[in-house]
């Protein structure tokens, strides 16, 4: 996807699929699937369908998130509904958000079997930024085309919505800038590549103003300037 590919280091598995470019377009659709009709029904069937085929591809690293460090914050998360459980007010529905989060949380347990390696895991996370960029794209043509010059006081509150929320839109607009600047800071982005980065990170930029969620807005504001402060060597 006119990144440079670097060798792993750590063994991938070597499958030729995995690293063709048909799987590479897969999972974008797949990725765009999920986001944009993300029932309940598709998404719990994707996520034990993964994980009943790492469990049989492969027999080890399961049950051992702490091997992979993008996988670790899953199970910290667990940590810490237990420990603020006794705080809550509604003890019942706590524990019902508790098994609602089951399911996702089972991506922290296949994930170390599933992507084996740092480049596997760059092309997923790029996968998922083409597919939050269609969707945005696709959401902030229609809302100009349709309001014009009151499109930012009137994108917010008109319903359907692309995605669940506007600041779900938001928040997906602000993970996909980021996911498509890394390898710009890091360098692995070629020359001719910015010829659609620049476009992309001007399209999410653009779709953040537009939606007007001051949340995401925040959030984006201040992962832009951790990011200011990676580069700087902090």
């Amino acid at each position: 996807m006119l990144f440079r590919r670097q060798a792993d280091s750590d063994g991938a598995d070597g499958s030729a699929f995995l690293e063709s470019r048909m799987f590479d377009w897969i999972a974008v659709a797949v990725a765009f699937v999920l986001i944009k009709y993300s029932s309940k029904v598709f998404s719990d069937l994707a996520i034990w369908g993964i994980t009943i085929f790492a469990i049989l591809r492969y027999r080890t690293g399961l049950l051992r998130p702490w091997t992979a460090g993008y996988a670790a914050g899953f199970p910290l998360y667990i940590v810490f509904l237990l420990l603020t459980l006794p705080f809550s007010l509604d003890v019942g529905a706590s524990v019902t958000d508790m098994a609602k989060a089951a399911t996702p949380l089972m991506l922290a347990f296949i994930a170390p079997a599933m992507v084996t390696s740092p480049g596997l895991l760059r092309r997923l996370l790029r996968a998922f930024a083409l597919a939050i960029t269609v969707i945005v794209a696709y959401d902030f043509v229609r809302l100009v085309a349709q309001f014009g010059a009151t499109a930012v006081s009137m994108a917010r509150f008109h319903a359907p919505y692309v995605l669940n929320h506007p600041n779900v839109s938001s928040m997906m607009a602000g993970a996909a800038f980021f996911i498509v600047l890394l390898p710009v800071l890091t360098g692995e982005c070629r020359w001719r590549a910015l010829a659609w980065v620049i476009p992309v990170l001007a399209l999410q930029l653009a779709y953040l103003v537009l939606m007007a969620s001051r949340g995401p807005q925040a959030t984006f504001v201040v992962a832009l300037m951790l990011a200011g402060l990676w580069c700087g060597g902090w």
